[in-house]
C-alpha cells in the first residue's frame, strides 16, 4: 500500500478544490510540491484537474480520512500497550514519528471546512472529517466539494503540505534506512522498518473491527502460544474465569485474565 502516495494525491485534490487563485501550486509559494513533476504551470494543473471525476475525488478523500484515522488510532493503542508492558523503547522511531504526523493530520482534517453541493442542488458547509467519516450514512459519492476560501483553511492546507512531505520522508527512511550519502538502501529488504503491517498493528485492527481477543495459551510442554479468538455471535469472547466472576458479581480487568491454560 502506497500510503504516502495516497496522501500526496489527496493533497493535490484538496488544492484543486480551492478558489481559482489557489489552483496554481507554484503561485502559492510551495517550495517542494509532493506531486508529479508535470505540475509546473496552471495549464498542466488544469489538465490534471480534469482527470479526476467527482466520484474519484470523493473516493480518494474518504480513503484518506479512513486510513489516517485507522492508523492514528491503531498506533496510539500500540503505544499504550507498549507503555504498559515496558517495551516502548523497542518500537522503531519511524513508527513514532509517523504516528505523530498522522495524529496531527487527523486533527487538521477535523478543522478543514468544506462547502458541499449535493446532486439535487442543496449546498451546506461542513468539516472534512465529518463529511468523509466512513460511518456516515448521509455520504453522497456524487456530491461536489470545495475547500472554503478562508485564511484559516489556507493555513491548514499549508500545514498539510508540510505533514505530507514529512510523512514521505519518514516512509523513505523506513523503507531504505541505510544512507549512503547520495542514496538510501534497504539491504535487499532485510533492514527495512515495518511501519504499516506489524503484528501489533494487525492485532489492534482485529480487536477493533472483529472484537477479537488476544490470549497467551500454555501448551502441554509449557510453551506460550500467541492466539487470538473471535466471537461467532453478538457476544464477546470471554473466559471461564470471567464467566464465574460475572456470576459472583466480581468485576475483573479483562487484560489481567488473558493468560489461560489449555
Amino acid at each position: 500500500m502506497d500510503f504516502a502516495g495516497l496522501l500526496e494525491k489527496c493533497y493535490v485534490i484538496l488544492r484543486m478544490q480551492g478558489k481559482e487563485e489557489t489552483q496554481d501550486l507554484r503561485a502559492t509559494g510551495i517550495k517542494q510540491p509532493p506531486v508529479p513533476e508535470q505540475i509546473k504551470n496552471k495549464a498542466a494543473f488544469e489538465h490534471l484537474r480534469n482527470q479526476f471525476s467527482v466520484r474519484e475525488v470523493n473516493s480518494k478523500l474518504r480513503s484518506l480520512q479512513e486510513l489516517v484515522a485507522l492508523y492514528a488510532d491503531t498506533n496510539t493503542q500500540v503505544f499504550v500497550r507498549a507503555e504498559r508492558d515496558g517495551t516502548m523503547e523497542k518500537l522503531p522511531q519511524e513508527l513514532k514519528d509517523a504516528t505523530k504526523v498522522l495524529c496531527r493530520m487527523l486533527a487538521l482534517l477535523g478543522e478543514l471546512q468544506l462547502t458541499v453541493r449535493l446532486p439535487w442542488g442543496h449546498t451546506h458547509t461542513t468539516f472534512f472529517a465529518s463529511h468523509y467519516d466512513p460511518e456516515s450514512a448521509s455520504f453522497q459519492p456524487e456530491a461536489r466539494i470545495q475547500v472554503v476560501d478562508s485564511p484559516g483553511n489556507k493555513a491548514l492546507l499549508d500545514e498539510l503540505e508540510e505533514l505530507v512531505l514529512e510523512f514521505r520522508g519518514i516512509v523513505t527512511r523506513a523503507n531504505a534506512p541505510i544512507s549512503c550519502g547520495c542514496c538510501r538502501l534497504n539491504c535487499c529488504g532485510f533492514k527495512s522498518v515495518n511501519v504499516f503491517h506489524s503484528d501489533d498493528q494487525l492485532e489492534q485492527m482485529l480487536e477493533k473491527n472483529f472484537d477479537g481477543r488476544r490470549f497467551t495459551v500454555k501448551a502441554q510442554d509449557g510453551t506460550g502460544l500467541d492466539c487470538m479468538f473471535f466471537p461467532f455471535s453478538e457476544e464477546r469472547v470471554t473466559t471461564v474465569a470471567e464467566r464465574k466472576a460475572s456470576k459472583q458479581g466480581d468485576v475483573t480487568d479483562p487484560e489481567k485474565m488473558n493468560n489461560v491454560e489449555r
